[in-house]
């Protein structure tokens, strides 16, 4: 936490001494923000993925042991 606030007091310095544009800054901004959030979403996602995965081949696996059982009594 600390070392956040004397990032955010060297970036006011910085405007302040107009050695760096508000612009600048809302833009390093947007694009962070924008990949936090696209990582984000993709952990999230891969996750879901694969617990619908897990779920399919559960139930396709269910189905074949039926499958087997009925076979092998139909011998």
């Amino acid at each position: 936490m600390r070392t956040l606030g004397i990032i955010g007091l060297v970036v006011i310095a910085l405007v302040f001494l107009n050695v760096i544009s508000l612009h600048t800054i809302g833009t390093l901004s947007l694009i962070i923000g924008l990949l936090i959030a696209f990582l984000i979403g993709a952990y999230f996602l891969y996750y879901i993925v694969l617990s619908f995965l897990a779920l399919f081949t559960t139930i396709v696996g269910i189905i074949l042991v039926i499958c087997l059982i009925s076979y092998a009594f139909l011998i």
